[in-house]
């Protein structure tokens, strides 16, 4: 039976993926927060035979407070935007260079830039959309870590280097079984996720751009009053009906 997240994220308009180790990697962003913290989780779900089988580790979706206070860009520190499922965008390299990781080669990604240079992530302000090094990688190689610290500047972060490990053999049984080298990512938020969809949910920086109903209104009307005739019109002759001919249901 197909697992209840997978069924929740299609009738959100998400595309899921089925077939042997034919990945499916989906963050869930926790409503409440704690800054600096791995609070959030992230599924691996995949299918073996008929069988599916879950994995949830603990991860953060948000930078650390240290890159949130000290954002390497002018415009401010990238906060990866939810509700959103970046397709393709992630390809099995090197993270730095350093050690084999998801890296965001694959696709453009959507951020926000959190300037205020507090603790709190912030969702809002402009969008933008490209290639950042959003990659997915772990935070210590040795242990699990307790905070996310310098770990995390807008990646995805594993807190512990085992669960990665697992992502990370994943991908390649992925490749063995011809489906590629390259993964899509869903990241949804906690009340998304959970609550029932009304209609479309727009994407966050479709609400961000979307023009006000004001705008709409078409300017071309005259400020003249349009002048009416003074004669009274004529009746209409009156004409028999003509017969109908019914017309076979399609």
């Amino acid at each position: 039976m197909k697992p209840e997240i997978l069924t929740k994220l299609e009738e959100r308009g998400f595309v899921t993926f089925s077939g042997n180790y034919n990945l499916n990697l989906i963050g869930v962003r926790k409503d409440k927060q704690i800054p600096n913290k791995f609070v959030d989780d992230f599924y691996v779900i995949y299918q073996v035979g008929s069988d599916w089988i879950v994995h949830k580790f603990p991860f953060t979706s948000l930078p650390g407070t240290y890159w949130l206070q000290n954002p390497s860009r002018v415009s401010g520190c990238a906060v990866l935007v939810h509700n959103k499922q970046y397709r393709g965008a992630y390809d099995l390299g090197l993270h730095r260079g350093n050690y084999e990781a998801l890296v965001q080669t694959g696709a453009e990604v959507s951020v926000w830039r959190d300037n205020d240079k507090d603790i709190h992530a912030d969702y809002d302000g402009e969008v933008e959309t490209g290639y950042f090094g959003i990659n997915i990688h772990r935070a210590s190689r040795n242990h699990q870590s307790e905070n996310v610290n310098k770990w995390s500047a807008g990646c995805q972060v594993f807190a512990n280097p085992s669960h990665f490990s697992i992502l990370i053999s994943l991908v390649k049984k992925q490749i063995q079984n011809g489906k590629g080298s390259k993964c899509s990512y869903t990241l949804v938020t906690e009340s998304f996720l959970n609550n029932p969809p009304k209609g479309k949910e727009p994407c966050p920086e479709e609400e961000l751009k979307s023009p006000s109903k004001s705008r709409k209104r078409s300017s071309r009307s005259s400020s003249k009053p349009s002048k009416k005739s003074s004669k009274p019109k004529a009746p209409k002759a009156k004409v028999a009906p003509k017969s109908r001919k019914k017309k076979d249901s399609k």
